[in-house]
């Protein structure tokens, strides 16, 4: 599926790789089935789709890496990649070597007809050196790092973005206060969405594809008759303590139906994200808006207690803690795409979500957050979810 998602899977058990050894895989394509072996030991021979084939090599935070790649074409044709991207560098070292020769040639030319002084005429020749010098590392930077022999075609590319305008503190808000009247308009349930990048959407292909998009049409199409507007406010790079201030200052006087918020990941020191997250709930109720907490997802490929963001679990419960205290629900976003970890490729990165992670997130949301702070749901008790889809 475009965005990601697998149409089919086939685990490969008995596979053991050691840590720090390189192994060889062979992928043969034939009409119908595609054959797969690990040096030289046949893994099995599994079904394909008919017409041109993508393969992917994809790495985790535990680093793994893919060098020497051959393709070998219908028909014959080879194509090896050693990612060294040392195409056309010859002829451009020698293009440079060319131009120090001919100025050593015409330094020698000038110093014989004297028609300069020595030191003049050596102070030109070093300059121009100088010159040709840095042309030849700048040919050796681009030869060897961004090589033009593997360049992806248009449609290949705009498959291959993840959506990106600028998530700035200053912009989002600008495009909050252009999109939406501070008070809530009659007839309007509205929702605000609270959070750093994964909210903002970053991962995803376009805007319509960000989980915060997608949320709000399933909501619009669940709550019939009730018109729906999801306010995302989330800004890459905020820690909670920054989130807060962004509610206090730059919307304070905006109005929510109900608030979600997600938040964890840039925040590194757990006692001061619980501190600041408590914060942030009594902000929201202070307000009378219901507010529901996440515990913001990352790929389990993520380090857990040795990453600088510090310990996942550590946060986690610290957002069950305040919920606990504050009598708010808890929606686990995290445990929704572990367990549908092997349906598709979910994460960009460690934390953003591919399109495909970006839809599992919005639907899950959409059947826990209507029973929680929708329209018709109970307030002032606890309540608890789970977002599993």
């Amino acid at each position: 599926v475009p965005d990601g998602e697998f149409t089919e899977a086939h685990p490969l058990g008995g596979v053991a790789l050691e840590p720090g050894t390189w192994h060889e895989l062979e992928l043969a394509f034939a009409d119908g089935a595609v054959a797969a072996a690990l040096d030289g030991t046949a893994l099995g021979s599994f079904s394909r789709a008919p017409g041109p084939q993508r393969v992917g090599f994809r790495g985790g935070q535990r680093r793994a890496e893919v060098d020497d790649v051959v393709l070998e074409e219908r028909g014959g044709r080879v194509r090896a990649e050693t990612f060294a991207n040392r195409a056309r560098f010859a002829p451009r070292l020698a293009l440079v070597a060319a131009g120090l020769a001919a100025l050593a040639l015409a330094g020698a030319a000038l110093l014989r007809r004297r028609a300069l002084p020595p030191r003049e005429i050596g102070l030109a020749l070093t300059s121009a050196s100088l010159v040709l010098a840095c042309a030849a590392a700048a040919t050796w930077a681009f030869a060897y790092v961004r090589g033009p022999e593997y360049r992806l075609s248009a449609d290949d590319a705009r498959a291959g973005e993840a959506y990106w305008i600028d998530a700035s503190r200053r912009a989002v808000v600008e495009r909050i206060r252009a999109s939406y009247p501070p008070k809530v308009p009659p007839g309007t349930w509205r929702l605000l969405v609270l959070g750093t990048s994964q909210t903002w959407g970053a991962g995803a292909r376009t805007e319509a594809e960000t989980w915060v998009r997608q949320l709000e049409a399933l909501l619009a199409r669940r709550l019939d008759g009730v018109r729906v507007e999801v306010v995302n406010a989330g800004v890459s790079g905020l820690r909670t303590g920054q989130v807060l201030q962004l509610l206090r200052r730059d919307l304070a006087g905006f109005e929510a139906s109900a608030a979600l918020v997600n938040l964890s990941n840039n925040d590194r020191d757990p006692v001061r994200f619980r501190a600041m997250l408590e914060s942030l709930a009594a902000e929201l109720e202070r307000r009378g808006i219901p507010a529901v907490l996440a515990l913001e997802a990352n790929s389990p490929e993520r380090r857990t207690t040795d990453s600088p963001h510090g310990d996942l679990a550590v946060k986690h419960q610290a957002v069950r803690e305040v919920a606990a205290q504050r009598g708010l629900p808890v929606v686990d976003l995290h445990a929704l795409l572990l367990e549908r970890r092997d349906a598709g490729l979910l994460w960009w990165d460690f934390v953003h979500l591919t399109s495909f992670g970006q839809r599992l997130v919005a639907r899950a949301l959409a059947d826990a957050l209507p029973p929680l702070v929708g329209p018709a749901a109970p307030r002032g008790a606890a309540r608890s979810a789970s977002a599993s889809h």
